[in-house]
């Protein structure tokens, strides 16, 4: 970007999920049946060459116990590709009710409206595990706290709908604050600690707190606010969010201080990933994919 400026856009014919593989100028597409590889050059988006462009039948489950990287459809299902054979893992479904909280390379938090709970997952050499599946009544609600840095993840829980006091008798008085002013009408709040950064998310993964030693920020509860993948929400060089379905808002990831706002009116942003070689952020809707790069002035 230069000022409030998206520098290039390009409209690609595949409509679906993508992720870009970190330490390249990879891109993945998956429109299905198929998974169609892009090379990033530059401040372009180009096929790569018919001979090394990968397009993959994931009709047939695969093991896939190489380097992988997972493609998700938040609303749906994952898949692990392979990045050396294009091959995939059987695919992780879950209902039309559930919705992604909170997804990294190695866990993912799902929320199943349907059976009132939460389940955590957790990744590893192309395979997926079911670590734990949280019940809890809706008129209680439900408070987890997951702690990034035990591996596997610390999960502690209780209800949500409670007084200040009862909170801090449950969480402590640090975290019973943070919980209490991030609360608002929610019945379901996710508390993630990542050695200094601390974020809240709502049932929708939408961010309610992030925290940075004593520094915090909060969120409105009825504005969507979304950060889109996990470098981005732990990242100690900047944190870019999409609010109000207007503007990406630059923040600095210690401070939480406002520093640049970026008006987006060119469409609905659906994804947002880094490609960290080229400083680009990845944008996509249904069928629109943007780079924004960031151009100093002269």
């Amino acid at each position: 970007m230069s000022g409030d400026q998206v520098q290039s856009r390009v409209e690609l014919d595949q409509n679906g999920r993508l992720m870009f593989i970190p330490g390249s100028n990879r891109l993945l597409i998956y429109d299905e049946p198929n998974v169609y590889e892009y090379n990033l050059q530059g401040d372009k988006i180009a096929w790569q060459d018919i001979s090394q462009t990968k397009s993959v039948d994931v009709g047939r489950p695969q093991r896939n116990p190489q380097t992988t990287v997972n493609i998700f459809d938040v609303a749906r299902w994952i898949i692990t590709v392979n990045l050396t054979t294009g091959k995939k893992t059987d695919r992780l479904t879950w209902s039309d009710d559930a919705g992604v909280v909170y997804v990294d390379d190695d866990y993912l938090y799902v929320w199943e409206d349907d059976e009132c709970s939460l389940k955590c997952y957790k990744f590893g050499d192309g395979e997926y595990q079911l670590l734990q599946n949280i019940d809890y009544q809706w008129e209680e609600g439900l408070m987890c706290k997951i702690m990034m840095n035990s591996n596997p993840h610390k999960i502690e829980h209780s209800p949500l709908r409670m007084e200040k006091e009862e909170l801090v008798d449950v969480w402590g008085e640090k975290d019973a604050e943070m919980i209490a002013n991030a609360m608002g009408v929610e019945h379901f709040l996710l508390l993630l600690e990542n050695g200094d950064h601390i974020a809240i998310l709502d049932l929708r993964g939408n961010l309610r707190m992030k925290r940075h030693k004593d520094n915090i920020k909060y969120f409105h509860p009825f504005t969507h606010t979304q950060f889109f993948n996990h470098e981005n929400l732990w990242s100690d060089k900047q944190l870019i969010l999409y609010e109000n379905r207007s503007s990406l808002n630059i923040y600095n990831p210690q401070t939480l201080q406002l520093q640049i706002t970026l008006p987006f009116p060119h469409f609905q942003i659906g994804d947002m990933q880094w490609n960290l070689q080229h400083s680009q952020l990845i944008i996509r809707s249904d069928q629109d994919y943007c780079l924004v790069t960031h151009v100093k002035k002269t």
